[in-house]
């Protein structure tokens, strides 16, 4: 038996264990199983799903929207698996506490020029942890109806405000990049929610300072030509921004900047679906043409540290356009209303999914071909010869969501097996840290996800 198959086998025996252990040992919300439920509230928050009539984007609509939410909070509320086991996880995050260690500074006022760790990198730093505190406070909030957290997830934006300028520093498409999409999606459920008390409501004046803030920081992501994964860290800041701010121009360039990013390099250290998940037909070692052309990760020629980034925050900006309802073109990517149009992840015959396939079978530990790639057109061009690194675990909730519950795919689908199989195994998925959002089983599974 493969690797592989042994990890698929295993990844089965898994699931089936969950699903017989799931329905044995929870009953619903009197269950003991689970040390949540007593943080639950009789107080059911509710999003007010709402598109704007000038932009069309919806909200909420970023990383969750109102169907998302509600069914999230359905779920864990009668305690029905696999949304009670993950928020089970969720909850004992130390970001999930009532009492949150928040990093903000009194004082801080300016982002400014600076190294590793230094002025304004240190505070960007600390601002995209922030940013992640808030993001599991008012999940927390809207999951069992404290107060609380609603309040410490306002009190964390509202800190922010102290800020009157910003400038690029080391790293600063990266930090506020993160940050940046985060605090907007914790803004967009607080401006679309509403709070039990006056101290939790977002007013017009947290909104008008809110939209300065980000928009201060919108030159720290607009270069198109951010290497591999920070090209995508720095467009999930502008689709946040976006978003937040109602600009349509503006989100239609994050979607682009996400299926082909035509302003940057045509291949090299292009991080959008088309060039990052790239199709590699010629070996740029010998120039080359190859007799069998196959998708890679190209940043796996660096190392697997970042290159499992790539399918990871490509996926999450892929369902920020599908929670939009937003197609593309099938060839130029940009956003699209005609009768051909494609949703982004299918984007490309399926790309992103190809992409994911291939870095997820070398995590299985498949001993895949790798066809020498460009990283970086220059003289001479930076060229990726191997494979760098070993394997680690990818975890793909958004993909495996999305193909076997929207598109309905077999599991056993070659396309879809490898990373079906990997997300099974590690199920639920667990949380994605500062840098991500992570949490797919939790936020993702529809209705049609009940275990029985």
């Amino acid at each position: 038996m493969s690797n592989l198959a042994l990890r698929c086998t295993v990844a089965i025996a898994i699931m089936a264990a969950c699903a017989i252990g799931h329905a044995d040992s929870y009953t619903g919300s009197q269950s003991t199983t689970y040390a949540y439920p007593k943080l639950i509230t009789d107080f059911t928050p509710q999003a007010h799903e709402t598109r704007d009539p000038v932009s069309g984007l919806l909200h909420p609509g970023l990383g969750l929207t109102k169907t998302q939410l509600d069914t999230m909070q359905r779920h864990v509320r009668k305690g029905d698996e696999p949304w009670a086991s993950a928020f089970d996880a969720f909850a004992k995050n130390g970001r999930s506490a009532p009492n949150p260690r928040v990093y903000y500074q009194a004082g801080w006022t300016e982002i400014l020029h600076g190294r590793a760790n230094e002025t304004g990198n240190f505070i960007t730093v600390r601002m995209a942890m922030d940013a992640d505190v808030a993001f599991h406070q008012i999940v927390m909030w809207y999951v069992t109806g404290k107060e609380l957290y609603r309040v410490n997830a306002l009190n964390v934006i509202r800190n922010y405000f102290s800020i009157t300028k910003v400038e690029p520093h080391w790293d600063s498409q990266i930090r506020w990049g993160i940050a940046a999409y985060k605090l907007c999606l914790v803004e967009d459920l607080l401006r679309h929610t509403d709070g039990n008390t006056e101290a939790s409501r977002w007013t017009e004046s947290d909104q008008s300072r809110f939209a300065n803030l980000m928009k201060m920081g919108l030159g720290l992501v607009a270069d198109p030509g951010y290497w591999m994964n920070q090209h995508q860290f720095a467009t999930m800041g502008l689709i946040g921004t976006a978003v937040a701010l109602d600009d349509k121009l503006l989100y239609q360039k994050a979607i682009e900047r996400t299926t082909v990013n035509s302003a940057g390099q045509q291949g090299g250290r292009n991080g959008s679906i088309k060039w990052q998940m790239r199709l590699v037909t010629k070996d740029a070692e010998t120039g080359q043409q190859v007799d069998t052309p196959q998708v890679q990760v190209v940043e796996m020629a660096r190392d697997q540290g970042h290159a499992w980034i790539d399918p990871t925050a490509l996926s999450l900006l892929a369902q920020v356009a599908f929670n939009q309802r937003t197609r593309v073109d099938p060839v130029s990517g940009f956003p699209s209303n005609d009768r051909n149009a494609v949703e982004v992840f299918d984007f490309l015959d399926n790309r992103l999914l190809a992409g994911a396939d291939y870095i997820t079978r070398y995590s299985f530990g498949e001993a895949v071909r790798w066809i020498p790639v460009v990283m970086s057109e220059g003289t001479p061009p930076q060229i990726g010869t191997v494979i760098v690194g070993p394997p680690r675990q990818m975890t793909e909730g958004i993909l495996y969501n999305y193909y076997r519950y929207i598109r309905k795919w077999d599991r056993e689908d070659r396309r879809f097996r490898a990373v079906a199989h990997a997300y099974e195994s590690i199920f639920p998925e667990g949380d994605g840290g500062t840098d991500m959002q992570g949490n797919a089983t939790l936020f993702y599974t529809p209705d049609a996800g009940l275990i029985q």
